[in-house]
C-alpha cells in the first residue's frame, strides 16, 4: 500500500504534507534484517530496496528499474551492484546503470537510465534513511536522544511492527498519551 510522491522544483522528492516531515532522517528497518540479499520495504509512501555491497555497507534505493518498473529488490546484489531480477541491468550504489547484458558489453548505455538512491546510514542497530534535499542530509545529524544508550535499539528491540497509517499520525498518536485511558 503505497501513495505517490511528489517532486518540487529542485527534484527533491517528498510526500504530501503532514504524512510525513521533510528533510529528516527515518529509521526504516532493523540492521539485522538486511543480510547478503535485497530487502523490500514501503515507508513514507514508497517502496524502497535496501542493500548491501560486497563491504557490507548499507545502501537504498527507490524499488523500481528504470527500465521496465520491475522492482529491483526482486534481484540479487552482484559485488557491490544491485542487479534487476528481470533484465539483469546492473546499478551502482549512486544509481548508474553499469551493464544491460541484453545490449552486450560494449553498449553505451543512456545516462537517464537510472536508478533513484536515497542517502542511508547504520546506527544504534537502525537502518535510517534521508527524506528530502539531497544537500543538507550530510550536514544533519540522526535524530537520537543523547540521554538514551547508544545501543538501546538492538538491546530493547524484540520486534518491529508496521502501522498503515501516515507518519505524521503516528507520531502524535504517541505523544498523545491522555487518549490510553479513554481508548485503550
Amino acid at each position: 500500500m503505497t501513495s505517490p510522491t511528489e517532486t518540487d522544483r529542485n527534484g527533491t522528492r517528498f510526500v504530501p504534507p503532514l504524512l510525513i516531515v521533510p528533510d529528516q532522517w527515518y529509521a526504516v528497518e532493523e540492521t539485522r534484517v538486511v543480510e547478503t540479499k535485497p530487502v523490500h520495504v514501503a515507508r513514507m509512501g514508497e517502496d524502497l530496496v535496501l542493500w548491501r555491497d560486497s563491504k557490507g555497507q548499507i545502501h537504498c534505493m527507490i524499488d523500481r528499474c528504470p527500465h521496465r518498473g520491475v522492482a529491483l529488490s526482486l534481484g540479487k546484489v552482484v559485488g557491490d551492484e544491485l542487479e534487476c531480477g528481470y533484465h539483469a541491468f546492473r546499478f551502482s550504489n549512486d544509481g548508474i546503470c553499469t551493464g544491460a547484458p541484453c545490449e552486450g558489453q560494449q553498449a553505451s548505455l543512456p545516462p537517464a537510465l537510472r536508478a533513484t538512491p536515497l542517502p542511508a546510514r547504520e546506527a544504534h542497530g537502525l537502518i535510517w534513511v534521508w527524506w528530502g534535499s539531497a544537500e543538507r542530509h550530510e550536514k544533519t545529524p540522526l535524530p537520537w536522544p543523547t540521554s538514551m544508550p547508544d545501543d538501546y535499539a538492538t538491546m530493547s528491540s524484540s520486534g518491529s511492527s508496521e502501522w498503515p497509517v501516515p507518519h505524521f499520525n503516528a507520531v502524535e498518536s504517541v505523544f498523545d498519551y491522555h487518549h490510553a485511558p479513554v481508548l485503550h
